[in-house]
C-alpha cells in the first residue's frame, strides 16, 4: 500500500561480539563457596575469553608461617538444570509466551545478590556443589559455614576412605534363603561369580550413562541432565606478610593477592543458562585429631598389600582399634582403606597439633545433629575464624575488589539509541 513502510526485524549474525562486565565486592570466609558472578548466556554463543582482575587480603591472621589458597573457578549450568525438579516448568517458558516462573520465586538474599524473583544463582551454585563438592553419600546441607556452602579443608588423604565401625557393623547384612536359612558353598560361589561378572561389565554402581553405554551409546557425564560444565579454574599461593592494621596501627601478618588472570578455551553453549563464578580461600591447614604416622599400624602382610591379592579391594581394608592407631583415643573402632595412605600420604608435624591455632579439629565424631557420624573433611563456622587475630569479633574476614569481563559471540548486538559521554 502506498505510504506504508515495512521495517525488517534485525539479521541474525552470529559473528557479533558482547564483552559484558560484572564489578565485584565481596566479604567472605575461609572455605565459604562464594559466588561473585551470573552470567547469562543463549544457544549457540561461545564464551571466546574470560579475564578477571581483583585484589584480595585478609584481616589479620595469627599464623605468619601458613600460606593460603586463592580459587577461582568457572561452571556453566543449564537453566533447566538449575532446579531439577522444575525441569519441565522451566523448559515450558521457552514454548508458552504465556508461562513464567513465579511458583520458583524466593525471599531476598544478600549473599547471592538476589532481591527479587528466581534466585537463580543459589540453585545453580546448589547444582554445582552437588556434583562437584560432595561425595556421592553427602549433600550440600551436610556443611555450610555462615549461610553458603562450605569446601573442604584442602586434598585428599587417607581419612577420606573412613568408616566408623558402627557405621561399618551397620551396613553387615544378614543372609536369609528359605524355611531353615541355610545354604550352600555352591550357592555362595554362584551368587560370587555373578557378582564378578556384573563388575567386570561396570553394573555394580550403575549411573545413567552407563546404562546408556550397555546399548552402544556414549556420553559425556558433563552432558547429562542436572550435570554443569566445569569451564575453568585458576588457583593462586601465597605467604602471609607483614602489614600494619589500618585501625590501629599495629603491625600484623596477613594474606594478599593481586590476581589478574584468563581463560581463553572456547565454550559453545547448547542451550539457555548461566556462566556462574565461584571464589574459595583456602588456609593450607593440618588436622588435629590425627595424633601420629599411619606407618605404626604396618605390622602384618596385608598392610603392605601383597601383589597376589592386588586385585581384591576388600583386602586393603583395615580396621583399628580406638586408642591404637594414628587417631588416638575417638572412642571407637574405625575402618579405612590402607591404599589411599599410598596414593596420597599424610601430613607430618613434631610436636602436638592440638596446641596450635593452624590445626582444625579433624576428623571428629559428630555427636549432632546425627550421632556416629564421621566428619573427615569439611569445616566449621569456629575453624573459619580461628586462624584469625579478631577470631570472637568482626575482623575475620576476606575482603576482595575486583572485575570480570566475559568476550561472547553470538548474535546479540546494541540497538538502543547511543548514550551521550560526559567524558573526553
Amino acid at each position: 500500500m502506498k505510504g506504508v513502510t515495512l521495517t525488517r526485524p534485525q539479521s541474525v549474525n552470529r559473528s557479533k561480539v558482547r564483552v559484558p562486565t560484572v564489578n565485584y565486592r565481596l566479604q567472605s570466609r575461609p572455605w565459604q563457596i562464594q559466588p561473585f558472578c551470573v552470567m547469562p548466556v543463549l544457544p549457540g554463543e561461545i564464551l571466546r575469553k574470560t579475564l578477571w582482575t581483583d585484589t584480595a587480603i585478609t584481616d589479620p591472621l595469627l599464623n605468619r608461617f601458613q600460606g593460603w589458597w586463592c580459587e577461582t573457578k568457572f561452571f556453566y549450568v543449564r537453566a533447566r538444570d538449575a532446579v531439577p525438579a522444575q525441569a519441565e516448568t522451566i523448559k515450558n517458558i521457552f514454548l508458552d509466551p504465556e508461562a513464567n516462573l513465579s511458583a520458583l520465586y524466593e525471599a531476598a538474599d544478600p549473599k547471592y545478590f538476589h532481591a527479587y524473583g528466581v534466585n537463580w544463582l543459589k540453585n545453580c551454585v546448589r547444582q554445582i556443589v552437588e556434583h562437584y563438592f560432595r561425595a556421592d553419600d553427602e549433600a550440600p546441607d551436610d556443611a555450610t559455614i555462615d549461610g553458603l556452602w562450605a569446601a573442604t579443608v584442602g586434598t585428599d588423604n587417607w581419612t577420606d576412605s573412613m568408616v566408623l565401625g558402627a557405621q561399618q557393623d551397620a551396613e553387615d547384612v544378614t543372609l536369609t534363603v528359605g524355611g531353615d536359612d541355610s545354604f550352600t558353598m555352591r550357592e555362595l560361589n554362584k551368587a560370587e561369580r555373578m557378582y564378578e561378572f556384573l563388575k567386570m561389565g561396570l553394573l555394580t554402581d550403575m549411573d545413567y550413562s552407563d546404562f546408556l553405554r550397555t546399548y552402544g551409546v556414549k556420553i559425556p557425564a558433563e552432558e547429562l541432565p542436572g550435570k554443569p560444565k566445569y569451564l575453568g579454574g585458576v588457583s593462586e599461593w601465597t605467604m602471609p606478610t607483614n602489614t600494619v592494621e589500618p585501625t590501629t596501627g599495629v603491625a600484623t601478618t596477613a594474606c594478599y593477592w593481586q590476581n589478574k588472570d584468563r581463560l581463553d578455551k572456547d565454550h559453545l553453549f547448547k542451550e539457555p543458562g548461566f556462566v556462574v563464578g565461584l571464589r574459595i580461600y583456602r588456609p593450607k591447614v593440618f588436622r588435629s585429631g590425627i595424633k601420629g604416622s599411619v606407618s605404626g599400624i604396618m605390622d602384618t602382610a596385608l598392610e603392605w598389600l601383597p601383589a597376589v591379592l592386588m586385585d581384591d579391594p576388600e583386602t586393603s581394608l583395615v580396621r583399628v582399634a580406638s586408642g591404637a592407631g594414628p587417631l588416638g583415643a575417638i572412642g571407637q573402632d574405625y575402618t579405612f582403606d590402607m591404599r589411599d595412605y599410598f596414593l596420597y600420604g599424610e601430613e607430618f608435624m613434631n610436636f602436638d597439633p592440638a596446641t596450635w591455632s593452624g590445626a582444625v579439629a579433624l576428623p571428629a565424631v559428630n555427636t549432632a545433629p546425627t550421632p556416629d557420624q564421621f566428619n573427615k573433611r569439611y569445616p566449621t563456622l569456629a575453624m573459619s575464624k580461628q586462624f584469625f587475630v579478631d577470631a570472637a569479633g568482626t575482623k575475620n574476614l576476606v575482603e576482595t575488589s575486583g572485575r570480570i569481563d566475559f568476550t561472547i559471540a553470538g548474535r546479540i548486538i546494541d540497538t538502543t539509541p547511543p548514550v551521550a559521554r560526559l567524558e573526553v
